[in-house]
């Protein structure tokens, strides 16, 4: 196969139209296409696959994500060449996998939150208490939550807006009335506690 770098950015631009960032894998995927111009290759097989995952003695870890990211890029090459190997998802015995959720029972979240309240100083500790409830109310990933600006909170309307999240969309999570009630108390101990000039974050640090 010739003109893989062409390749590779007909791929990403396809991934990326379809809302994926890609960061990371586009990263591995420079270096795979550069090993294989360097090595001579001109198909994807399995063995060229895993020859360059594991080079450069990385952990398990690391050449799982690598070759993750040629088996999904070998899927896409074999609709141009029907001689490119898509390596197997078993390539590599005991590759680590997601982790087992860990699913908090009510107490333990409430226990989390009392001691978030006990922290100091006293914004900080609002901050936590209110962070840690509002993730176990919605379902908010941690970031999403911390990324949150006031203007994406609209209380009156028991909604909030969380924007370009995951594969770089937005979505609307509404919000329990109780949820909401705890959203304003923290909102009038914030605006009251946090120093000046208060920053345009939902959730601040103890100087604002």
């Amino acid at each position: 196969m010739t003109g893989l770098p062409d390749r590779l950015e007909a791929y990403l631009a396809m991934r990326r139209a379809l809302g994926h960032r890609l960061e990371g894998q586009a990263r591995h995927l420079g270096q795979f296409v550069s090993y294989m111009e360097e090595t001579g290759a001109s198909t994807v097989t399995s063995q060229v696959a895993l020859d360059w995952a594991t080079g450069g003695d990385p952990t398990a870890g690391v050449i799982a994500v690598r070759l993750s990211a040629a088996r999904q890029f070998a899927s896409y090459l074999r609709c141009f060449d029907e001689k490119t190997e898509v390596p197997d998802k078993h390539l590599m015995p005991g590759a680590p996998g997601r982790t087992t959720p860990y699913v908090f029972s009510g107490a333990e979240i409430a226990a989390l939150m009392a001691a978030a309240h006990r922290l100091t100083p006293r914004l900080r500790g609002a901050s936590f208490e209110t962070l840690i409830g509002l993730m176990a109310a919605t379902g908010l990933r941690t970031s999403e939550a911390l990324h949150l600006e006031r203007a994406d909170v609209a209380l009156d309307d028991a909604m909030i807006e969380v924007r370009w999240s995951k594969f770089g969309k937005s979505r609307l999570v509404p919000l329990h009335e109780t949820t909401t009630e705890a959203l304003r108390r923290y909102v009038r101990r914030r605006d009251r506690w946090s120093a000046p000039p208060a920053s345009s974050a939902f959730f601040v640090t103890a100087d604002g």
